[in-house]
């Protein structure tokens, strides 16, 4: 038998052994990389990361982007800015905090931000805390999730909370400021290794914080009030650490990077967790925003091309209809994760609209235009079963089953998902105002709940932390800004009296007026129609005018007839509100009575609550006037 063919590939397999056990320390660049190449081997791989070379190839995760390519052409403007008209784009932001969280500031987000400043200030502590306790985390953000458990604390709902609290609290939060000023002096951060036990969740944090974070500094940089020596520091910090997570080229021990070139390939490496999904998943997204946003914003030229390599790697994992396959293979979770990709590509569109460049003209590797993508995500808004090919294919994700995404109707896994129509069609405004005259009744600024179940338009969170739409209206409104679309902020009151407490309700909801619904055309009051299906939220009312948000419940008028359904929250008890006796008069005017607590443990006393249909508002007092509530209704789409 010859056997010299099988002495040689002995000879060569040792040798490669070798070669990888030597120290490579002392080895050239270029000796690295065209190792990395040739043999995609992770310890080489992991060289070219630490030395922070750019030359790995397309098996190893960092392709090298075609010459043609238009995006290799853009550079940084001399005179960047974000809006042409920064007022237009603060009356958004203000919008968003007066009508989003009405008077819960104080109670709520004020105490939250607080908290995470604390916790994320420790951060591998409250990192390894996550790290091992990630299974029960991810349950409370799985597509059917209570929403209660959302207001766990830990390091992935903190970044949620930081990325809304600027918008909730109409400012950059001075947590925020100590917080990311913090982490410049004492750099908490490092990235595991890639065969750490906690590899995913590890990386997963850390990218997602300073991501995340470093695209909202780059957009509110003017709010941070930092010396000149801390401004430095900070700048260093977040650009130096923008260009050492190379996310695309850090899979986890035992997997490669996402497969590029082929789609079917790349899907069924990822069933098969062969590849790691983080490798063109969601970091990714986050990587790619914070990279430009800084290096745009710092005019920092290398910082600026990471994140246009960035967008030309992601750009591959898009199939032939404009479907994101990596995010539609995550089983009944695809809505939920494709339902953020408006907002992605509405920020690129915007960023790269910034400097210039038309982004939906721009054709991805397969040929279609982002428009034509967007276009894709219209179809799938509207019909979530598009994704179904890929969807459905997949096992289990966060402990739900992906038949579950077959049962569901369109609104139910849009509301699943956390977004609606409305809100795909904010966040890619450019492409409606420029494509889609037939979605132009879908734009809405009232930032009230625009979905089947009352769900309020929430936007920021640990995905993103800018919102492409008021970046739109900001480079192209110019009047736009009127203070009298801003609602005021609530007033704080002193009451000691009964009479006081009233004044106060008259204050914050349209009075109850009882001779104006009688003398009134009650018959075309009537036909006015006010059945179907309402949101109800009790807020407690303080003396020092803040009113946190004690229940929500559910109410059906049918007919003449009320049904009133409790559900969660201890204060007031199930029990009392189920105990309440409801009566509608005139078809819009509902009273109820009963007996209800306002603190855990007191005594209940005797309450008459008033609702006017017409404004959906209302209020509360008991006898003695120490317990008052203010209801506010939502009417839910049929």
């Amino acid at each position: 038998m010859n056997v010299l063919p099988r002495l040689i590939l002995s000879t060569a397999l040792l040798i490669s052994s070798n070669t990888q056990a030597q120290d490579t320390s002392n080895w050239s660049d270029k000796t690295i990389c065209r190792l990395a190449n040739s043999s995609g081997t992770q310890a080489y791989v992991d060289e070219t990361v630490r030395r922070n070379l750019d030359c790995v190839a397309s098996s190893s995760g960092t392709s090298t982007p075609s010459l043609t390519d238009p995006l290799n052409e853009l550079s940084l403007p001399s005179d960047w800015q974000l809006s042409m008209y920064p007022a237009v784009f603060d009356q958004e932001r203000r919008l968003i905090s007066a009508a989003t969280i009405g008077q819960s500031t104080d109670h709520f987000w004020r105490p939250l931000a607080k908290g995470c400043y604390d916790l994320m200030s420790n951060w591998q502590k409250s990192l390894m805390w996550y790290a091992k306790n990630q299974e029960a985390a991810e349950r409370s953000s799985a597509v059917t999730a209570d929403s209660a458990s959302y207001r766990l604390v830990h390091v992935d709902t903190c970044l949620d909370y930081y990325a809304q609290l600027p918008g909730m609290l109409g400012a950059t939060p001075d947590e925020l400021q100590s917080l990311i000023l913090g982490w410049s002096k004492t750099n908490p951060f490092k990235l595991p290794s890639t065969n750490d036990r906690y590899y995913q969740s590890k990386f997963y944090q850390t990218v997602s914080v300073l991501s995340v974070l470093s695209a909202y500094y780059a957009v509110y940089y003017d709010e941070f009030d930092y010396t000149t020596n801390e401004r430095q520091q900070v700048d260093s910090f977040l650009s130096d650490w923008m260009l050492k997570l190379k996310v695309r080229s850090r899979p986890e021990g035992g997997r490669k990077v996402c497969h590029k070139g082929n789609i079917q390939n790349h899907v069924r490496l990822l069933r098969n967790h062969k590849t790691d999904h983080n490798t063109c998943g969601s970091l990714v997204w986050k990587e790619m925003i914070g990279q430009l946003l800084l290096g745009l914003r710092l005019g920092n030229e290398k910082l600026f091309k990471a994140g246009v390599a960035t967008t030309q790697w992601q750009l591959n994992f898009f199939d032939k209809t404009g479907i994101f396959t990596t995010w539609a293979s995550k089983g009944a979770s695809s809505m939920q994760y494709t339902g953020d990709l408006p907002t992605f590509l509405g920020l690129l569109t915007e960023i790269y609209a910034s400097i210039g460049y038309d982004f939906m003209q721009h054709k991805i590797p397969n040929g279609l235009t982002i428009k034509q993508v967007m276009d894709r995500q219209v179809d799938i808004h509207q019909d979530h079963m598009v994704l179904a090919d890929y969807a459905l294919v997949g096992g289990a994700y966060k402990g739900v089953d992906a038949d579950e995404f077959r049962e569901w109707d369109s609104l139910t896994a849009l509301h699943l998902a956390g977004t609606n129509m409305k809100t795909m069609v904010r966040e890619m405004a450019r492409y409606v105002d420029q494509y889609r005259p037939d979605l132009q009744h879908l734009r809405d600024r009232s930032y009230r709940p625009s979905d089947m179940n009352a769900q309020s338009i929430q936007i920021l969170g640990s995905f993103h932390a800018i919102e492409p739409y008021k970046m739109y209206l900001g480079s192209t409104e110019t009047q736009m800004v009127r203070e009298d679309l801003i609602p005021p902020r609530p007033k704080r009151f002193d009451f000691k009296t009964k009479k006081s407490l009233i004044a106060a309700f008259k204050s914050l909801v349209p009075e109850v007026h009882h001779y104006d619904i009688l003398y009134g055309n009650s018959k075309a009051m009537m036909a006015s129609g006010h059945d179907g299906r309402y949101k109800v939220e009790w807020f407690f009312l303080n003396k020092d005018g803040t009113t946190p948000l004690r229940a929500t419940d559910m109410l059906e008028i049918e007919g003449g007839r009320i049904t009133f359904t409790p559900s969660g929250a201890s204060i007031p008890t199930i029990a009392q509100r189920n105990g309440l006796n409801f009566k509608l008069s005139l078809g819009q005017l509902i009273t109820a009575k009963g007996l209800v607590s306002s603190v855990k443990g007191s005594s209940p006393e005797s309450i008459n609550i008033h609702v006017n249909l017409n404004n959906l508002a209302g209020y509360g007092v008991s006898e003695s006037g120490k317990i008052a509530y203010i209801w506010q209704l939502t009417k839910l789409e049929n």
